[in-house]
């Protein structure tokens, strides 16, 4: 493992060091294996923090610089060999791209919520902001024209437009009128005479309608179907009820009166009768307790009309006796007057 040692001392050399061979003073300054240098800078007990080592790749004809940066031994790369050979030279060309980066980037808004170390979530944020705002857009002009849309999409559009027109078509009579095709779509035509309806309406058939009706062909299914329909400004009431019929079939009717009922005049003069009745006598009518009927128990003669008549032509019943013509009594009497005969 590296080490750090701030107490070493020093020996002071008079002279000035000149290499006669072609080799580092420093046995571990210069490497040609990576494995062999981050093994040495993690365990080798003369590796020191702060150490600049070199690492030469032969194959390539490249050399990179590396500093041992801590105790555990990980290197930092410092360097390496360049395109152009001058690493000066180079890092002031990066210098210059970086600033033109920085100029072109521009300052982050104080509005982002991005860090500012985030280039590509901030990118991220921009686009969709962006996409956000294009279909808002694109929202705001979806009933106008796209350029992207072939004639025959235009030419279709104007032709869906332009038969959703109504366009005059001037005065026919109801059956001069021409069958609802395509060609006739947005035609409208003022109806001279009087007429019903058929199946050839919107309305249906059976609707009547007054000289002067305007109709118009529509596509009343948006699948071809083609219609005449009645414009608007005339309501066919036919089949309304009157003033004067509404006020006959009220004049046939009462007011509805909360727990009345309808009876006929018959049982109003009954009841209006027998609500004259003041009393009756005692033992003449009872009303049953349970079925509250009423019944006569005993009612004297001379209250019951025309009895005493019917009587008077009445004789009383006498057992082994019957009613003989006075003619038949008188001959009776006169045969029994005689005393003998011959």
């Amino acid at each position: 493992m590296a080490v750090i040692n701030k107490d070493v001392t020093y020996m002071a050399l008079p002279l000035a060091i000149r290499r006669g061979n072609p080799f580092p003073i420093d046995e571990y300054a210069v490497w040609y294996d990576m494995g062999e240098l981050t093994t040495y800078a993690q365990t080798n007990p003369v590796a020191y923090v702060g150490q600049i080592v070199t690492l030469v790749n032969e194959s390539a004809s490249t050399v990179e610089a590396y500093m041992i940066q801590n105790t555990a031994g990980n290197l930092m790369k410092l360097a390496s060999t360049t395109a152009s050979g001058d690493l000066t030279e180079d890092v002031l060309e990066l210098q210059g791209q970086v600033t033109s980066i920085l100029a072109a980037i521009g300052t982050k808004g104080g509005e982002s919520s991005i860090a500012a170390n985030n280039l590509w979530a901030a990118i991220e944020e921009i686009k969709a902001a962006y996409e956000a705002a294009d279909t808002s857009i694109e929202g705001m002009f979806e009933n106008y024209y796209d350029k992207t849309e072939t004639d025959g999409q235009i030419d279709s559009k104007i032709a869906t437009a332009i038969s959703s027109t109504y366009k005059p078509a001037g005065s026919t009579t109801y059956v001069g009128l021409p069958a609802p095709s395509a060609s006739e779509e947005g035609k409208v035509y003022n109806v001279s005479d009087a007429f019903t309806t058929d199946e050839d309406f919107v309305e249906g058939t059976g609707k009547s309608y007054p000289a002067g009706t305007n109709v118009v062909c529509i596509d009343s299914d948006d699948a071809g179907t083609y219609k005449w329909d009645v414009l608007s400004g005339f309501v066919d009431l036919s089949a309304y009820e009157t003033t004067s019929s509404v006020d006959g079939k009220l004049a046939k009717k009462v007011d509805k009166v909360e727990g009345s009922s309808l009876i006929q005049d018959t049982l109003i003069t009954k009841l209006t009768n027998m609500a004259q009745i003041d009393g009756v006598a005692a033992g003449e009518l009872e009303i049953d307790g349970e079925s509250h009927e009423l019944s006569i128990v005993a009612v004297d003669s001379s209250k019951v009309t025309g009895l005493a008549a019917a009587l008077a032509g009445k004789v009383n019943v006498v057992a082994g006796s019957s009613l003989v013509q006075d003619t038949l009594i008188s001959k009776l009497s006169a045969l029994a007057t005689i005393n003998n005969v011959n």
